[in-house]
């Protein structure tokens, strides 16, 4: 377990650090960089947060939305903050909630000003970033730059003057979504729902004054599972399909050599209808005990591929929810320190099952929890899922033993390249000291980042 059994014997020691890590590299930098300059885990989350969406607009815009934990060490408590585009009724549009939801997470418990948090994200789409590895590849999956290109806008943005899409280091600038995001900036949320920047979303989505108000970011509660003295939080979702504390608790029923087949049966018991889409998230967790876990989504790759006139940004389609795993947050109930934080999210290119974003986020989670590895060697693990045809899916790196295991879930599994995408921080306290080591690590199978920040003068 990340907390050996038994009392803590001396007083907990506070880290003189903080990590951060997300699924744009440019993204966990500024994370780090708010967090070493007095920020807390919901600043640099916050931070982390509008600048992948100028960064990875792929995967993470204003048009549509996410979830997050947050772990407040003051309260003790850990809580959902769910944001997805929704519609105001059945039938509707989708309303975008990122704005709302990145405005909430920081007025939660963080530090800083809120006009600094946005100007990063403002100044890099002002000014040009180098396209990333992560977002170059986006650009490059199979139907992206034809969907892309029957738009003008998008057109104009994310391709160069030969008729390329971007490539990695090639410059992007987005002027229209800098001016947006200055606005934001200004207004705080409110310039998006109610303010200066409502006409052009009710336009361009068909939405209507009532409903854009009407939109809040809703607080919950968590599924929570203990786990001797760690309680493992997950979100609660709406329309989630797939019960997570179900599907552990299959796996600590099961044999812990077979924890892939045991995790398919769960799975195949609750399977999300529909396939999962793209997503990315991000981890901040600071030497404070606060903790932030977020994924975000557009639904598809680029949403619907229709950028909303003089906004710089794309409708969602879809609320996403069927690629977020997790997050996941697991807090130590004897000392409320975090013990793990994890963002889970599909990769989006067709490979993935049903239910394979948190699929993948558990199975990194139970690597960490119960066969006690570390952040690298938990998110390296092979994963599994259920197939688009409802067999199992499997990536070549998973271990053979497990693999045996699928055989009476669903025949061979059919290997596939990779199954979603995990940030993991994982922290373990010695009973003995007091002192806590923590790992962080992004995943291999995309082009993420993780960093550590020394926090000066506690």
């Amino acid at each position: 377990m990340i907390l050996l059994a038994g009392c803590v014997t001396k007083d907990y020691k506070p880290t003189a650090s903080g990590w951060v890590a997300a699924d744009e590299p440019r993204a966990a930098l500024i994370g780090r960089a708010v967090m070493a300059s007095g920020g807390n885990a919901i600043d640099a989350a916050t931070a982390m947060g509008t600048v992948m969406a100028a960064t990875l607009p792929s995967r993470v815009g204003y048009g549509g939305g996410g979830v997050c934990l947050i772990h407040d060490p003051k309260t003790k408590r850990v809580t959902t903050l769910d944001f997805l585009a929704r519609p105001g009724a059945p039938g509707r549009p989708l309303v975008p909630g990122l704005a709302r939801g990145l405005f909430a997470l920081q007025a939660s418990g963080g530090r800083l000003r809120w006009e600094r948090l946005v100007t990063y994200a403002e100044t890099l789409a002002r000014g040009g970033v180098p396209v990333s590895r992560a977002f170059a590849r986006d650009l490059a999956a199979p139907g992206v730059a034809a969907r892309l290109a029957a738009d003008p806008a998008a057109r104009r943005l994310f391709f160069a003057a030969d008729g390329r899409p971007l490539g990695e280091g090639d410059r992007l600038v987005q002027p229209e979504l800098a001016s947006f995001v200055a606005a934001l900036r200004d207004g705080d949320a409110g310039a998006v729902y109610s303010g200066p920047l409502a006409p052009l979303l009710e336009s361009g989505l068909g939405l209507t004054t009532a409903e854009l108000r009407g939109y809040f970011a809703r607080d919950l509660a968590t599924v929570s599972i203990a786990l001797g003295r760690d309680d493992l939080h997950f979100p609660v979702l709406a329309l989630s399909a797939v019960d997570p504390a179900a599907t552990w608790q299959t796996l600590k029923d099961g044999r812990d050599d077979a924890w892939a087949a045991h995790l398919i049966a769960a799975l195949k018991a609750r399977a999300q209808s529909g396939p999962a889409s793209a997503a990315a998230g991000l981890i901040a967790v600071d030497p404070f005990e606060q903790a932030v876990a977020c994924t975000f989504s557009l639904g598809d790759l680029f949403g619907s591929g229709r950028m909303v006139p003089g906004t710089g940004l794309f409708a969602a389609d879809g609320s996403g929810e069927a690629s977020i795993g997790g997050p996941v947050l697991a807090v130590n109930s004897a000392v409320h320190t975090t013990s793990l934080a994890a963002s889970g999210a599909a990769i989006g290119y067709g490979e993935e099952g049903k239910g394979a974003a948190l699929a993948a986020v558990i199975a990194a989670t139970y690597h960490a929890l119960e066969r006690e590895r570390d952040a690298g060697e938990a998110v390296a693990a092979g994963r599994v899922a259920l197939g688009p045809g409802g067999g199992v899916v499997a990536e070549p790196t998973l271990d053979p033993a497990a693999a045996a295991a699928l055989v009476p879930a669903g025949g061979h599994p059919q290997a596939v390249s990779a199954l979603g995408r995990v940030n993991l921080l994982v922290c373990r306290t010695s009973r003995m000291t007091g002192d806590k080591t923590c790992t962080v690590a992004s995943d291999p199978r995309g082009f993420g980042m993780n960093a550590e920040a020394l926090i000066p003068n506690q």
